[in-house]
């Protein structure tokens, strides 16, 4: 398909309880799994941290660059709302960790509700962490990350586009 690179996650643990040895030994095997399937390939592998719940993995930091220094292969995917859930300072560890290994940033604010994947365009924090990135030279993809349940009501093709191009313009003027 011509992808350069491809975003997996941890996985999500049913169980609403903190990991056990088990769950371990089953993400080193679906690490295992994923090295095998990227081994000879030109695309980059790269995990995402998760929403901070007693039931994921890679919520943290610091356990995100435990993976990444274990598996020099593996590639990373900042998701902005996920480690904002947590704190805007949660989200510059992630940067500070990580940004060597980065290719990817899911692009989203965190909403009055406490949820992620809300517009960034006017968001002080998530023009922080955008700033943060463009002043560490961060130059891999970003990936604009929306819910659109997040609105009120239903929007319009045209609402979409307005918010889009919205979204944008607050990129470019962080990036440029």
């Amino acid at each position: 398909m011509g992808a350069a690179v491809v975003t997996v996650h941890p996985g999500k643990r049913t169980a609403k309880r903190q990991p056990s040895a088990y769950d371990y030994r089953r993400f080193e095997d679906y690490i295992a799994r994923l090295r095998e399937a990227a081994e000879g390939t030109r695309v980059k592998v790269a995990i995402e941290n998760m929403e901070p719940r007693v039931n994921t993995l890679l919520s943290t930091a610091e356990d995100a660059a435990e993976v990444l220094d274990r598996e020099p292969w593996l590639w990373f995917t900042l998701d902005m709302g996920h480690a904002m859930m947590t704190s805007c300072d949660e989200v510059i560890r992630f940067i500070d960790l990580c940004i060597e290994r980065m290719v990817n940033v899911h692009v989203s604010a965190l909403g009055g509700n406490g949820r992620p994947h809300h517009p960034i365009h006017g968001d002080p924090d998530a023009l922080r962490v955008l700033a943060e990135l463009a002043d560490r030279g961060y130059d891999g993809y970003l990936t604009l990350e929306l819910e659109d349940m997040v609105f009120p009501g239903a929007l319009s093709s045209e609402e979409k586009v307005v918010l889009l191009s919205q979204e944008s313009e607050a990129l470019r003027e962080v990036f440029s």
